[in-house]
């Protein structure tokens, strides 16, 4: 199986199996987070081969230390919880860049909703589906134009 992460206050996961086919994808807060990884090898009877995260920097931007300063970063906090499971599993980390997303939205035509609030999960989708992909073991489904 592989797990694909978008950490950040709202976290968003994806799982697929073997195939490359989604078994289940959600989205939730830190807690919502840590009860999912904590039950996964229960519910699917495996954990994880593969865990994608997509990786998180503090720009020297005004904007991405406007939005940093003073906060407790939630989502060094869930890189860090999602990192210790991964641990735990024995499994290969692969970090992707936050920019990925497009062309694996152009790869397979999954589109994030425009209500940002309910966007985590297909973020998360999206890097599976490109590491899927960039690996060979899925296929585009829809060619740029």
């Amino acid at each position: 199986m592989l797990l694909a992460i978008d950490p950040g206050e709202t976290n968003g996961w994806a799982l697929f199996n073997g195939e490359g086919n989604i078994i289940e994808f959600g989205q939730g807060n830190i807690q919502q987070l840590h009860k999912y990884l904590s039950n996964i090898d229960e519910v699917h009877g495996s954990e994880p081969s593969t865990v994608i995260i997509e990786s998180y920097r503090v720009l020297p931007t005004a904007r991405s230390l406007k939005a940093n300063v003073g906060t407790k970063v939630r989502t060094v906090e869930s890189i860090g919880i999602v990192r210790s499971f991964a641990m735990t599993w024995n499994c290969t980390i692969v970090e992707q860049e936050p920019g990925i997303k497009k062309i694996a939205s152009m790869w397979t035509g999954l589109q994030p909703p425009s209500n940002h609030k309910y966007s985590h999960q297909v973020d998360a989708m999206l890097h599976g589906y490109y590491y899927l992909i960039k690996n060979g073991i899925r296929k585009v489904t829809i060619l740029p134009e």
